[in-house]
């Protein structure tokens, strides 16, 4: 956490959201085997709007802002993009992806997963988050994990009534209220904590 205290231009939004909610202090003192931080920079909250943003840093919207950033870390699971160590594993042998590959990463929101996809063309990249978030900014190597920068604030898939289809957000407007009604059910949990 303190390489993304080092950036207060590109991260401000970020820090703010991790000391108003103790998971700052957490990830730097808890025990764990390394991870991946996919850290959304100014802009991709910017792109929430004001009304969200507004709602996620007020008091009642606490529980909501530290459901959202647990949704961005991957804990004792390292996704470089080039290789990828899990601690969580008796395998030792790491993987290397070349050409496609893809990832479900468990994340510290709990039951909620990324899916993680790496496609490399010779020397170029890319990274993409639930088909839609990009990677902007990789391999930010840290002593204990990698923080992957990206584009779009992460936000949960909600479903739909009647279906096990899962919606992801593809970055289209979406008002204060929807982003509540994605969020509630995550929230009970963080309440109880709080």
């Amino acid at each position: 956490m303190n390489i993304i205290d080092l950036f207060p231009t590109e991260f401000s939004t970020l820090t703010l959201g991790l000391e108003k909610t103790g998971i700052f202090e957490k990830m730097n003192t808890t025990a764990h085997t390394g991870g991946t931080f996919f850290a959304p920079s100014n802009f991709a909250f910017k792109k929430l709007g004001p009304k969200i943003n507004a709602f996620l840093f007020s008091k009642f919207g606490t529980p909501y802002l530290k459901a959202l950033l647990k949704y961005h870390i991957v804990v004792n699971q390292t996704l470089y993009s080039d290789a990828f160590y899990d601690a969580t594993s008796d395998d030792v042998e790491t993987q290397r992806p070349g050409g496609y590959f893809h990832f479900d990463l468990p994340t510290a929101l709990k039951d909620h997963s990324l899916a993680v996809d790496v496609t490399r063309y010779g020397p170029f990249i890319s990274i993409q988050i639930n088909g839609f978030t990009k990677v902007t900014v990789h391999d930010g190597v840290a002593k204990d994990g990698v923080i992957q920068v990206i584009g779009d604030v992460l936000i949960p898939p909600k479903k739909l009534p009647g279906s096990k289809d899962l919606v992801f957000w593809e970055g289209e407007e979406m008002s204060e209220e929807e982003f509540k009604e994605r969020l509630d059910p995550l929230v009970k949990d963080e309440i109880l904590e709080l």
